[in-house]
Parts: C-alpha cells; sequence; structure tokens
C-alpha cells in the first residue's frame, strides 16, 4: 500500500494535535513502507491508525507508551507480524 502524498492522520487520534506529530507519523508510515517496521512509540495515540492495518507487509508494529486501550480486530489482518 502507499501512503498518499497529501496523508494526514485522523486528528480525532490523537490527543495531542500538533501538525509537527501528524507530520511525524506521516513519515514514519511512508519510512515502513521500504522497512516494513511501523514505529509509532510515544506518539499519544489512542487507538491505531486505520491506515497501518491496510499495510499488510509490516513485520513490526511499535505502539508502545501510547494510550491506546484496546486493538481492534482489524489487528489480526496484519499477519506477518
Amino acid at each position: 500500500m502507499m501512503i498518499a502524498s497529501d496523508f494526514k492522520p485522523n486528528k480525532l487520534l490523537a490527543t495531542n494535535r500538533s501538525n509537527g506529530q501528524h507530520n511525524e507519523i506521516k513519515t514514519r508510515m511512508i519510512q515502513a513502507q521500504r522497512s516494513n517496521a511501523l514505529h509509532l512509540s510515544q506518539m499519544n495515540l489512542n487507538q491505531v491508525l486505520p491506515e497501518v492495518f491496510s499495510m499488510a507487509n509490516l513485520t513490526r508494529l511499535d505502539l508502545s507508551f501510547n494510550n491506546i486501550v484496546k486493538l481492534s480486530a482489524q489487528i489480526g489482518e496484519l499477519t506477518n507480524l
């Protein structure tokens, strides 16, 4: 899956709504397309961004130190983790 150049994470998903954080998330998701490892630790996320579930080639997903209480059942679609 390619991340669209105009991709902006849903502002409701992050408690820190700064543009800098959204740019960082976008950068990390683009990097993950090459590395198959997505590191979203310490991004103040309340839930996993929906776009993550379509990144089928991910072999590593780091969501540590966020505010995520429950994972969506869609996490099971990431079978390479």
